[in-house]
């Protein structure tokens, strides 16, 4: 799990960072153990930071993050995922 939890944070974080200046402030495994967690935050340089505390969970399939660990990058279909998911928080779309 701590070598999934490296990867997937790194992978995760490093996307939003570039494309939507936010940062993976969250990432753990749920009680059930049946999916991932991750919580995105704007960084303080986000020109659409509406709320200093705004934020966005997304839930991922232990498959998906298998998917993102053994290819050490995010599918097309979460990446879109990201991208809606981020609308409100992202700069991107100023």
């Amino acid at each position: 799990m701590k070598h999934q939890y490296g990867l997937l944070f790194k992978v995760f974080d490093d996307y939003v960072r570039t494309n939507h200046r936010c940062f993976v402030s969250e990432c753990f495994l749920s009680r059930s153990e049946r999916e991932w967690l991750i919580c995105v935050q704007p960084l303080k340089e986000n020109a659409r930071i509406v709320h200093r505390y705004a934020y966005k969970y997304f839930m991922l399939s232990l498959q998906e993050v298998a998917t993102v660990c053994s290819e050490t990058a995010l599918t097309p279909v979460l990446m879109k995922r990201i991208d809606e998911g981020l609308v409100l928080i992202s700069d991107r779309y100023k």
